[in-house]
């Protein structure tokens, strides 16, 4: 009787200790799955953006959701096609919610692909991100 109580008990702790643990460790860190991704605005996924002429480009996402820690800092990346090298890549301050690229780091026909991650400065884990991608014309 006693052995199959303590049976019972080790069986319920094994299972609530993996239920937690797998919400924890989804490859991002602990705790990353509680720290609220970025919403994007601009440029759109799959867009296609036309630089001609013009000196820079600007991103841009939402001020919201923010972690419930509050925002430590963003981590901002661009990537020629759909490959792990930024080209661009730059960490801003918690206020901020758009970057100004370079138009002269972009190839007239080819695809881009950007992302932003917030930090949560409580528990300092990284959002996960989305990747949007959109195609560059230069005439």
């Amino acid at each position: 009787m006693i052995r199959r109580a303590l049976l019972a008990i080790l069986c319920i702790f094994v299972v609530s200790s993996f239920g937690s643990a797998e919400a924890r460790f989804d490859g991002y860190g602990i705790g990353a799955a509680i720290t609220p991704s970025v919403s994007y605005l601009t440029p759109a996924d799959q867009s296609t953006i036309d630089l001609t002429g013009k000196e820079s480009m600007v991103f841009t996402w939402r001020p919201v959701p923010i972690p419930a820690g509050g925002v430590q800092n963003f981590r901002f990346r661009v990537y020629k096609g759909y490959s792990y090298g930024a080209i661009f890549a730059k960490d801003l301050e918690p206020r901020t919610w758009s970057v100004e690229v370079p138009s002269n780091i972009f190839e007239d026909g080819q695809t881009y692909t950007w992302r932003v991650q917030q930090r949560d400065a409580q528990t300092m884990n990284w959002s996960r991100y989305d990747t949007w991608s959109f195609k560059v014309i230069k005439r």
